[in-house]
């Protein structure tokens, strides 16, 4: 239940997934029956539970249906169960050369400009079901963080028209899709990385959906929190009477009620995502090490006082972090939200400090 007002910037998005970096994970241990590649998926079922349970498609829908030729056999059989349902899917192809090329080859001026079909179908489209469609995580390093910067603001703005109109998102991927350069990222074998995303994606939902409204109950009645980890974050704030939100992988009337964030599920599921106070938070933001605009850092500290960010440095990419800093429009002095890992069966392992916010801890 509630819903959170999605920060306006793309700096909001950035300090967001550095809040997630700085939490503490608890090591849980893996089923053994989990899955451990694409091939040992049923992707029949896997359609079924997307459609069914996660979008809660019905009769009339029209869903959006996006993803890569990778996952062919998955997106055929999600655009079968919506017309199974009695709606009306349309899927749309994803590649990360067409990215590239909106970034290389689009005259600026044009790649800077919200995408007007997509604007339109954000008013007609009442569920969208996304499969990460991304292979590299160093995917655009080479081109100017200024055209990626201005290309991420013309998405914002059909993301927050879709908001607005209450479409229903599910993404699956959560930063754990297992390609081989995220796997190499982390420093895991890629079937390792596989069977991690299996167990997160085979989570039971009603356990999370338990855990995430206990620990919102907790959040709510305190009004306040502390993050601390060993690697020096140690950051305060309020949350005041801003809602909590719940990913539990699966949407609820409660959820379509809400609207706004609370429509969204990614998956793997296991989030309790807050927005902290604007003025409230004070300390330091600690982040190891992490891939922005397909650019490296390591241990980034961001100082926080009333609220705003005052200070930052990095043993490595800090150069980036500045650019980009200078490039975000209002609002990038402040962190955009905070989200804690609820879902025990995502587990870190050697040289992965942490593998998706969904991480219980």
């Amino acid at each position: 239940g509630g819903t959170m007002k999605p920060n306006q910037t793309f700096a909001g998005l950035f300090h967001a997934s550095l809040a997630v970096l700085a939490g503490i994970c608890v090591l849980m241990p893996l089923s053994a029956s989990t899955e451990t590649t694409w091939d040992n998926v049923d992707c029949e079922a896997l359609a079924a539970r997307l459609v069914q349970e996660s979008a809660r498609v019905t009769e009339g829908d029209q869903v959006l249906i996006s993803g890569s030729v990778r996952d062919r056999e998955l997106l055929e059989n999600l655009s079968t169960w919506v017309r199974m349902q009695g709606a009306f899917p349309l899927v749309e192809l994803r590649t990360e050369r067409m990215d590239l090329r909106r970034l290389t080859d689009v005259p600026a001026d044009c790649a800077r400009q919200p995408h007007r079909l997509h604007m339109k179908l954000a008013e007609l489209v009442d569920v969208h079901i996304q499969i990460d469609h991304r292979e590299s995580l160093e995917h655009g390093a080479a081109v100017e963080l200024a055209r990626q910067v201005a290309a991420r603001q013309a998405d914002a703005c059909c993301q927050r028209r879709a908001m607005e109109h209450r479409m229903r998102m599910v993404v699956v991927g959560n930063g754990l899709y297992p390609t081989a350069s995220r796997a190499k990222w982390l420093g895991l074998p890629h079937a390792t990385l596989s069977r991690v995303f299996w167990a997160g994606m085979n989570a039971d939902p009603a356990q999370l959906q338990w855990t995430g409204n206990r620990l919102r109950r907790q959040l709510v009645s305190g009004q306040t929190m502390r993050v601390t980890a060993p690697n020096g974050t140690d950051l305060r704030m309020h949350i005041g009477r801003n809602p909590v939100v719940v990913n539990d992988g699966v949407l609820s009337m409660d959820d379509l009620m809400a609207g706004g964030s609370a429509c969204s599920v990614r998956l793997p599921a296991g989030e309790v995502m807050l927005t902290p106070q604007p003025e409230s938070v004070e300390g330091v933001l600690v982040v190891d090490r992490h891939q922005l605009m397909g650019r490296e850092t390591r241990n980034l500290h961001l100082r926080y006082e009333r609220g705003a960010l005052v200070d930052l440095k990095a043993d490595r990419g800090q150069d980036i972090v500045e650019s980009l800093y200078r490039l975000s429009a209002g609002g990038k002095e402040r962190l955009g939200y905070v989200a804690i890992g609820i879902n025990p069966r995502i587990r870190d392992a050697v040289n992965a400090t942490v593998l998706s916010r969904a991480t219980q801890g």
